[in-house]
């Protein structure tokens, strides 16, 4: 890299300014800026990499900064699948970033490996991968439900509240099972609603009037379906 030649960007499209497609910049040398190789660090020393897993499936990693003008690709592969590592489309600006790969119950409490791969941003090649690190993941499944409460609204319509579950993790989708006390039904032969989407708090139903009706909430993630919340009446 010479002072004060314009360079072409690598052709991805990243975050922030700097990430705009085949963007080019004016790169200059001056003065104490990395001088011994023309303001790039030597592309010769891997960065050390760490890694930690939650209980909700969040692998966070960290790695050593190389140096200015550096960005990173983060690269995973799946080892229970034995798949082949994999480049995002996306490299990493910061020396740090949260990876969720359990996605789904297939690869629940699968073994994944990463690696990072320092490059200068404008251009000059790639540093050798760091170290891998590797984590089970596996996802652990809601807490109970708490704080529901079931009121009438009038015209037989019934609103269930609860309160959020926030164990392991918000990404859980919820259930609301109900069933006719009037009728001498139980908890057992409860019908269920389709699941509500992660964030709701509350759902409304309309019955006959005057219907007693008794109700639960089950909060569901990729780990499994939470123990049920207490049960509560209310009548139509």
């Amino acid at each position: 890299m010479g002072a004060g030649q314009p360079v072409e960007m690598p052709g991805h499209l990243g975050g922030g300014a700097a990430g705009q497609r085949g963007r080019r910049l004016d790169v200059q040398v001056g003065p104490g800026r990395q001088a011994d190789n023309r303001g790039c660090p030597p592309l010769t020393q891997p960065t050390t990499l760490t890694s930690s897993v939650s209980a909700a499936g969040d692998v966070n990693l960290s790695w050593s900064n190389y140096g200015r003008d550096m960005w990173y690709w983060v690269e995973s592969r799946d080892v229970t699948a034995g798949t082949d590592w994999k480049r995002p489309e996306l490299w990493q600006q910061d020396t740090s970033m949260t990876d969720i790969p359990v996605t789904d119950g297939d690869t629940q409490g699968h073994t994944f490996e990463w690696r990072v791969k320092p490059f200068a941003n404008a251009g000059g090649g790639e540093v050798p991968a760091s170290n891998v690190v590797r984590q089970t993941v596996t996802v652990q499944r809601p807490s109970q439900v708490t704080g529901v409460t079931a009121t009438a609204t009038g015209n037989g319509a019934i609103r269930v509240n609860w309160n959020a579950t926030t164990h392991p993790s918000g990404r859980v989708y919820y259930f609301v099972d109900h069933w006719n006390i009037t009728a001498g039904h139980t908890a057992d032969q409860a019908v269920r609603s389709a699941p509500l989407e992660p964030g709701t708090t509350a759902l409304s139903i309309n019955f006959v009037p005057g219907t007693e009706m008794g109700f639960r909430v089950f909060a569901r993630n990729i780990g499994g379906l939470s123990q049920a919340s207490a049960s509560v009446q209310a009548v139509a």
